[in-house]
């Protein structure tokens, strides 16, 4: 079918009009002269309506656009799973999923060599990729098994439309165990389903397997145990997780850890026995050990294998477990729970490689409950250091009281700061803590409690102070002589007296102490005046408040004669896949714990087999960052640090990880037909659905009897000018009557 159209220029008709009309009115008011014969002026102006003829055609624009139709064929994609969960042996009459799906497929090879006759079809199969299989005469080569270490369901529906975009579908038949196996999932299959519900095409799927629901798949598996531990050593760690049971309900289940400790020996905690009560449920664990002495452990949890399991990769977990050394445990106990400084101090400390902070706060509005009942505290930890804020002496009691003095004295650390309830107005005075403090309290020094009372101008020292270090000490001594003058002013402090062999590090400007020391039997205690150090922090100061903290309770703790350079390195997980990429951060602390920003560092990787393949670390303010990817072999690895400050070896730190050898496919047996299910549901419009394998060859007949093509319409169009056919012929035609035009008038002399 042709059609014919005009195409003006400038796309009007009426400048078409217009120009024409020009024309014929200059062809009808330029008249040739009148001496000429009749008959010559006749062919002139013939010549000349000729020359406008052609310009109105070329103007006008002719075309004609002709209509074709012809068949498309449609195209039948076949996908199938070649992963290797599909080797799993939990078919009928024991055979794997595998080959029941060979067996379904070659059941309808006559089909498919009958189907390709009117339709094109196209085999593919998948994993983690999309492969291109061949089909000849109706028979799929298929690999010898399979081989696949992931499956990724939806990004091989997505990769496989894209190769075959611009075809019209006559369907997907999917057929698989429905299960997505891949830790970074590139397309969400419902999402795929969704497409092709767009495009109309129906997609079929067929599933493989058992679902986890169902007696047949049986398993245990080790879930929910972390990576990576923290500890101080001599101190307990609770190691907990859960074993994933499937198919053993009610059976008792041995686990136990095998403990790899730094030394090189090793040892074993339990076996426990776990029983599940409930199918595809989580038995929890728990293991409770001490490491006593510093390094890194490996930590493997295992269950034994049962019988009857089709998977054993997963019945095993590494972990690890780093057991730092010359740790201070702290019990910080503080009344004022709604001021900045308690929050500022536990944020110092924190920072604090070597100090482990239990902060427990004492709310007055629970007074009714004074005194608090700490003897559950004292009794889980060993505490090394007592930090005491603004706590009143009722709440805490005689016999709090009396168990943190006899602390003192057998060698731990206590500390009281200043506050408006502490120290003689916070009724210390009697108690069993007045002998240990360095300060004299008085009988009447008593202020009364809570907020609506008077601050006593006699116990208590208005600000702004400045703290002036009256001798040199660990305490004090914070990096640069002015330090100390460039700190911020404290906002007030408690005015106290000094016992006799009390030692006053710190003085006000007007000369009162402020920070006193002294040695109670084999104990170390801190009186501090202050409670505003926040201001520090508060005013840029913050690197001066962390050093003073940790000083202090380094000082308290008899680890000031101890501090030394540190070296560090840090993963934010333990367990990582092959080929994942590893972040890294390291760097040096100097005696004071503060970092060392000009040291160097050098990294290392350690493989499984000794072999060793250099790191690069990037500065980043005060710590080194890096990246390792080149991890792709199952094992455990180690990266190692070096340091040197000045050419001078400072230490190294290292830090072990496992690349896991766990099998993705195999670690969970279970099928999923569900989630096919799912998928077919979407595309029901347009005839989508889940058949059995054994309906595979009714299948292909029912799309057969479709009809296999569908006629598409093709334009075709030539407009005049366009073509070197039809433009040169006009031209030429153009100047030949122009010129015969211009000739004619010559030759009869009127021009």
């Amino acid at each position: 079918m042709a059609r014919w159209t005009l195409e003006p220029i400038l796309e009007s008709y009426l400048a078409v009009g217009l120009l024409a009309a020009l024309l014929l009115a200059l062809l009808l008011m330029v008249r040739p002269t009148s001496n000429l014969l009749s008959r010559r002026k006749t062919a002139l102006v013939i010549l000349r309506a000729i020359l406008i003829l052609l310009l109105v055609i070329a103007m006008l624009r002719p075309a004609r656009v002709s209509t074709t139709s012809r068949p498309q064929t449609a195209t039948l994609l076949v996908l199938f799973d070649q992963s290797r969960s599909m080797k799993i042996e939990d078919g009928s009459s024991g055979l794997s999923r595998w080959q029941e799906l060979i067996r379904a497929i070659d059941a309808a090879s006559e089909k498919f060599r009958d189907l390709s006759e009117s339709l094109e079809v196209r085999v593919y199969g998948f994993s983690g990729d999309l492969e291109s299989i061949e089909l000849a005469d109706g028979r799929i080569e298929f690999p010898d098994l399979p081989r696949g270490t992931q499956t990724d369901i939806g990004a091989a529906l997505d990769e496989m439309l894209s190769r075959e975009t611009g075809k019209r579908l006559a369907g997907v038949i999917l057929l698989s165990d429905g299960a997505q196996r891949i830790y970074d999932p590139k397309v969400d299959v419902q999402q795929v389903a969704r497409n092709l519900a767009r495009l109309d095409c129906p997609l079929y799927t067929i599933a493989f397997g058992k679902p986890r629901e169902q007696s047949q798949a049986r398993d245990v598996a080790v879930e929910n145990l972390r990576d990576q531990y923290t500890v101080f050593v001599k101190n307990e760690l609770a190691i907990r997780g859960a074993l994933r049971v499937q198919g053993y309900v009610n059976r008792p289940l041995p686990v136990r850890i095998t403990i790899l400790r730094p030394d090189g020996e090793s040892e074993i905690l339990g076996p426990i026995t776990v029983t599940a009560t409930e199918d595809d449920s989580l038995a929890p664990f728990e293991f409770i050990y001490t490491p006593q002495e510093p390094g890194d452990y490996k930590l493997t949890v295992e269950v034994e294998p049962q019988v009857g399991e089709l998977v054993v990769d997963n019945n095993q977990v590494t972990a690890f477990l780093t057991a730092l050394d010359g740790g201070l445990q702290v019990l910080y106990l503080e009344g004022n729970l709604i001021g900045y400084e308690q929050k500022m101090i536990r944020r110092s400390l924190a920072a604090s490689p070597d100090i482990q902070l239990d902060y427990r706060p004492i709310d007055a509005r629970l007074r009714s409950n004074w005194p608090v009942d700490l003897s559950s505290v004292f009794e889980k930890t060993n505490y090394d250091v007592f930090l005491i804020g603004d706590v009143d002496a009722e709440a805490l009691g005689t016999k709090n009281l009396a168990y943190i003095a006899e602390q003192v004295q057998k060698g731990k650390g206590l500390m009281m700061t200043g506050g408006l309830n502490t120290f003689g107005p916070g009724g210390y005075f009697g108690t069993p803590l007045e002998p240990v403090l360095p300060v004299v309290m008085g009988r009447f020094d008593r202020q009364e409690f809570g907020p609506e009372v008077e601050v006593r101008k006699d116990l208590h020292l208005d600000g702004p102070l400045s703290m002036i270090p009256s001798r040199k000490h660990f305490i004090t001594h914070l990096g640069k002589d002015d330090v100390w003058k460039e700190l911020k002013p404290l906002k007030g402090a408690n005015r106290f007296e000094t016992k006799p062999r009390a030692t006053v590090l710190a003085k006000t400007d007007s000369g009162l102490p402020i920070l006193v020391v002294w040695l109670y039997d084999a104990g170390r205690v801190i009186a501090f005046a202050g409670d505003s150090t926040h201001l520090w922090w508060s005013y840029g100061q913050q690197d001066a408040h962390r050093r003073f903290w940790r000083q202090s309770i380094l000082w308290l703790g008899n680890k000031d004669e101890l501090a030394r350079r540190d070296v560090w390195v840090s993963l934010p997980r333990r367990r990582y896949r092959p080929g994942e990429m590893i972040e890294l951060s390291a760097g040096a602390r100097g005696e004071d714990g503060d970092p060392l920003s000009n040291a160097t560092l050098v990294a290392n990787l350690v493989d499984p087999l000794g072999n060793r393949q250099p790191l690069r670390l990037t500065p980043q303010g005060d710590e080194w960052n890096g990246v390792c990817e080149e991890a792709r072999e199952a094992g455990e690895y180690r990266i190692e640090v070096d340091a040197n400050l000045n050419g001078e070896a400072i230490g190294q730190a290292v830090a072990r990880f496992q690349v896991q050898d766990r099998d993705l496919e195999l670690s969970d047996p279970a099928a999923n037909p569900t989630q096919l299910e799912r998928m077919s549901w979407v595309t029901r419009d347009s005839g989508g659905r889940t058949v059995l394998p054994e309906q595979l060859s009714r299948l292909l007949q029912e799309i057969e009897e479709r009809p296999p093509e569908i006629e598409i319409e093709l334009e075709s169009k030539w407009r005049f000018g366009d073509s070197t056919w039809d433009a040169w012929p006009f031209f030429i035609l153009f100047v030949v009557v122009l010129g015969s035009e211009w000739w004619l008038r010559k030759r009869w002399g009127m021009v």
